[in-house]
């Protein structure tokens, strides 16, 4: 039985290389110089558009200070008119006073007792005659005066609606260059994270050519697969139901740039739930590694079906991965820690359901690591009753691509 499977499991990996003729086994070191050359000149691009963007942001800041310069400059204006006209309508209530007092003294002057006023205070006829005349003049100017004065308050509200209105109109435009600038702020923000990203996928690009081309000293005409199988023809294809490729400071990585998890295993087996997951039956405390240097993304401890279990996300000559580790007896990470090829994330467990080492764990009836991959990153954003935050299960579980095509 042991042979049988043993046998098709070759046939099946060697028809899986057969048929791949992948883009990374195709692919040569100058091939990945160019890519690498084209990445830097797209995160320049990017810096460049940031730059824009900063400089459109400045722009519309400038010009949202000096339309809230010109809005209180308005506002100062109207209070002055409002004052102005506050002061005109008390002095044309008081000069209305005069007048009457003016009136008053005119009418009295018509009556018989002025001339009982006169006789006793006025001089002479004449001098009765020359404050008539005064009064009269007195009263005439008070009058022009309001007038005037009714005249300018009236001007002085015209102009209190008409830069109202450009008030208004400032406002408006305060608004739109209040969302613009949000927009901007958006922009810059989508910006600087694709420029972080490519950065990350330039710094994986350049360790990736340092190491063809100084660790296995590939020329630039050569596929990588011919030089990668120059330099691990003494460790074998690694496409045998049994490691070919150790982990413990001699492995070495794929064609397509990726590690083995585990030192070794006895069978590997497709997933019996889904056909992009793969079980390497192993025994309980085997080191587990990454398949590529990344950060942990996500940890579910003593999950039903699952156990412990460890996300990462990688980029691998510039692509966007993220694989997953299964059945793990012990966790020795954290979220959000860098990890690398070497670093031991934990142990592999899987054992059956009941026994000392597995009381939680019901999707496994023996010793193994479950190992699958999908395309892309994820965040964490479902919350959990007792306040975590996780990445989608099943939108990882629907990118999965088969693993087996990454790490032999």
């Amino acid at each position: 039985m042991k042979r049988v499977i043993r046998f098709n499991l070759i046939i099946l990996f060697c028809f899986v290389f057969f048929i791949i003729g992948s883009e990374a086994h195709a692919k040569t070191l100058k091939q990945m110089k160019n890519e690498l050359a084209a990445m830097k000149e797209k995160y320049n691009n990017n810096q460049s558009s940031k730059k824009m963007t900063e400089s459109q942001i400045a722009d519309v800041k400038s010009d949202i200070s000096s339309i809230n310069s010109q809005i209180d400059s308005i506002n100062q204006e109207i209070s002055n008119l409002n004052n102005d006209i506050e002061k005109r309508n008390q002095d044309i209530a008081k000069m209305k006073e005069e007048i009457n007092s003016i009136m008053h003294y005119y009418q009295v002057s018509s009556s018989e007792s002025f001339y009982l006023e006169y006789v006793f205070n006025a001089s002479d006829f004449t001098d009765f005659i020359y404050r008539m005349a005064i009064s009269e003049q007195l009263s005439e100017y008070r009058e022009k005066t309001i007038n005037e004065y009714n005249d300018l308050i009236k001007k002085n509200r015209e102009k209190v609606s008409e830069i109202a209105a450009k008030k208004t109109s400032l406002k408006s435009l305060e608004s739109d260059l209040s969302k613009k600038r949000d927009k901007l702020d958006a922009e810059l923000t989508g910006i600087e994270t694709a420029g972080m990203s490519i950065k990350d996928e330039i710094a994986d690009l350049e360790k990736t050519v340092n190491l063809y081309q100084n660790t296995y000293k590939c020329s630039d005409n050569e596929q990588i697969s011919t030089c990668i199988n120059r330099k691990n023809n003494s460790y074998g294809s690694g496409s045998s139901s049994s490691s070919s490729r150790p982990s413990n400071g001699i492995n070495v990585p794929s064609s397509s740039g990726f590690f083995l998890p585990i030192s070794s295993w006895t069978n590997i087996y497709p997933f019996k739930h889904h056909d992009n997951g793969m079980d390497l039956s192993t025994p309980e405390g085997q080191a587990v590694h990454p398949i590529a240097d990344g950060v942990v993304i996500d940890i579910w401890y003593r999950y039903s079906c699952g156990g412990n279990m460890v996300w990462i996300s990688h980029n691998v000559n510039g692509r966007k991965y993220t694989s997953a580790y299964f059945h793990l007896k012990s966790i020795n990470v954290s979220v959000d820690q860098q990890v690398s090829h070497n670093t031991v994330i934990g142990s592999s467990g899987g054992a059956k359901r009941g026994t000392s080492t597995n009381t939680y764990d019901g999707c496994t009836t023996g010793p193994h690591l479950h190992l699958q991959v999908a395309t892309g990153h994820y965040e964490r954003y479902i919350r959990w009753s007792d306040g975590t935050y996780h990445i989608s299960y099943s939108s990882w579980n629907s990118s999965s691509i088969n693993p087996a095509n990454l790490i032999f």
